[in-house]
């Protein structure tokens, strides 16, 4: 919902004057739902809080979309590219290693850099920009899931290797 009220579906014809804002916030609290589901639902009954790391790959990724989106017009172009940070921000708070998070977290910004060279500093066409739309949503459902996967897997087959060894 929150990436078609950004790009617009359900316009002016449906909201009236509002344009596809109230979609937009529907689909950023049906996302605060289902994490906040998501953290209450989890394993263990203690959320803890996500390792420093983690935190501090966040602030990086902060930074940067307030220096790309904040002196524009809309808060949710410096809210939508943050997802997949909260994505990995609610894995470290929920599992016991902030490996896959970490890994996660890393893997989101450094195509968030990628985006941001491709965009501000060696744009190569004119639909450049796109890229500030789109990464995000492969961030958030394809590379920062896919990272944390790989991590986890790798923890637990290092695991199995390390309790088999003689």
């Amino acid at each position: 919902m929150f990436v078609g009220g950004v790009f617009g579906i359900g316009g002016e014809s449906f909201w009236g004057k509002y344009g596809s804002l109230p979609l937009a916030v529907l689909g950023v609290a049906v996302f605060v739902a289902g994490l906040g589901t998501l953290l209450w639902a989890s394993r263990r009954s203690t959320v803890s809080r996500p390792h420093v790391f983690v935190l501090m790959v966040t602030a990086i990724a902060i930074a940067l979309h307030a220096y790309e989106s904040l002196p524009g017009p809309s808060l949710v172009f410096f809210l939508w590219p943050l997802a997949p940070y909260a994505l990995c921000l609610a894995v470290a708070a929920i599992s016991k290693s902030s490996i896959p998070a970490g890994a996660g977290a890393v893997t989101a910004l450094l195509f968030d850099i990628n985006a941001h060279n491709a965009v501000f500093v060696h744009p190569t066409s004119s639909t450049a920009g796109l890229a500030l739309l789109f990464v995000p949503l492969w961030n958030l459902l394809i590379y920062a899931p896919l990272a944390m996967i790989i991590a986890w897997f790798l923890l637990r087959l290092q695991r199995r290797v390390s309790n088999n060894a003689p």
